[in-house]
């Protein structure tokens, strides 16, 4: 019996199906959990589709910080923000680099209090899980709603290359 007939998505079996070489879910379904009371099952299907869910979630992230390195999000003042807030990524630790070759404006302006601002927008939420939504510059800040051009853009962007790399 597929997963799937545990009322679990199709999407989450062929995952654990990867990742697994075959769905351990299908297995344990058939040797254990038919004989437990209708009840107790439907706890365990539950389970299972909040498991599935976050586990998907988790996907979408950068994943968290490695042991040796800080990153925390900040808004444009370079105060850390609540978790779940939209602000710039930055990142600490002797692994970030010291600064751009020969450009000491562009590092000055990257490199502020040992922080490297990395320019990129996005949202840490309480497990510590970094989410990248877009690019500082392409972000679009009306009133208290923060919005990406690439969301709100309506047609598509142009491919024209870049006077500086022509």
């Amino acid at each position: 019996m597929p997963a799937a007939g545990l009322g679990l998505p199709a999407l989450i079996d062929r995952e654990l199906a990867a990742v697994a070489g075959r769905s351990h879910l299908a297995d344990l379904w058939s040797r254990e959990v038919r004989y437990l009371p209708p009840a107790v099952r439907r706890d365990i299907r539950r389970v299972m589709r909040e498991t599935a869910r976050a586990y998907l979630a988790l996907r979408r992230s950068a994943g968290r910080a490695a042991p040796y390195a800080q990153v925390k999000i900040v808004d444009d003042r370079d105060v850390e923000v609540p978790r779940g807030t939209v602000g710039e990524i930055v990142a600490a630790g002797e692994h970030v680099v010291l600064g751009y070759w020969k450009q000491p404006e562009a590092t000055a302006e990257a490199v502020r209090a040992g922080w490297m601002h990395t320019g990129d927008g996005g949202y840490m939420d309480e497990r510590g899980y970094v989410y990248v939504v877009d690019r500082i510059k392409d972000m679009i800040i009306p009133a208290a709603r923060t919005s990406t051009r690439s969301r709100s853009r309506t047609s598509s962007p142009s491919t024209r290359p870049s006077p500086r790399w022509r």
